[in-house]
């Protein structure tokens, strides 16, 4: 997969979350190794826990990326 491959799995996943019919598929396309900094969450299953419970307290939550960049199969985001 090629790095701006990586950036639209990452930019596919903002515009789920981003609208409530389909937010509950935004991580369908993490795999199992997710490493997501600055969250307490050991894995995809962990980190979906983690955005389930975030979901659930802010349900009108929206995230607009600044910046994303790849490097292999490694992405960077700056979302605000």
């Amino acid at each position: 997969m090629s790095e701006s491959e990586h950036v639209e799995i990452r930019e596919r996943s903002i515009e789920r979350h981003d609208d409530p019919e389909r937010c509950d598929r935004c991580l369908e396309e993490y795999s199992e190794d997710l490493v997501l900094h600055g969250v307490d969450a050991d894995g995809l299953e962990e980190f979906e826990a983690f955005y389930r419970a975030v979901r659930g307290t802010i349900p009108d939550l929206t995230v607009a990326i600044d910046r994303a960049i790849a490097e292999g199969d490694e992405v960077a985001v700056r979302y605000s």
